[in-house]
This record gives structure tokens, sequence and C-alpha cells, in this order.
């Protein structure tokens, strides 16, 4: 797993992803402890089904579970931190504010489609 100190660094492997993966990657950066401990997932833009899914659970009141839902569909593994994607109970933080973003993520997209 590479370790990461910089966001240069950071947007040009989001940047690298989304050019090999053919979708947008973005990257979620979580700190552990001091500025020099990033952990990075690495996040593809979801499709529309997943979105369309999220949308429907986000308006019946399930918005974690939505964000929750699309981390784990659009979660690049092999690049992602894997205290991520861990089931102990120390890393759930990190896990939580990587579901949070993306249903930040639904939100971007749910206003768009309002402005259209």
């Amino acid at each position: 797993m590479t370790k990461y100190t910089d966001y240069e660094a950071i947007n040009k492997k989001a940047d690298d992803l989304s050019a090999q993966l053919n979708v947008k990657v973005h990257a979620f950066v979580a700190i552990d402890g001091t500025e020099d401990n990033k952990l990075v997932a690495f996040i593809r833009e979801p499709n529309r089904l997943i979105k369309s899914r999220a949308m429907d659970k986000t308006y019946n009141g399930m918005g974690f579970t939505a964000g929750s839902e699309m981390f784990e569909a659009c979660v690049v593994r092999e690049e992602t931190d894997p205290r991520f994607l861990s089931e102990a109970p120390e890393n759930d933080k990190f896990y939580m504010g990587a579901s949070k973003f993306c249903g930040d993520l639904l939100i971007l997209a749910t206003n768009n489609t309002k402005k259209n």
C-alpha cells in the first residue's frame, strides 16, 4: 500500500486511476493522528443505477445506508488503504467517513439534477 504524504500525489493517483478505469475517480483522505499519516480511499464515480438506488434510499430517510452501499460498490479496493475495508471497530471511523463522502457525492448529483 502506498503511503501518501502530499495531496498532489493523491490527486495524481486519482487522475491516473480515472484514465485507467475510464471513469472519474475521487480520492477521500482521512488523517490518522497526524497530517503525515494520510489514509486514502479511491472511489469510482457511481453509475446511473447505483445513483438512482442511493437517491431512492436518501429520499426515504436512509442516507447513510445509501452512502455505505455506494462506497461498497464503488471503492477501488486494490488501491485503497485496507483500514477503510477492515471490519475492526477501531477502523470504523475511516469506513464511516468514506461512506459519508459517498453520500456527499450523491448530494452533488442530486443538486445538479434539480438545477437542470
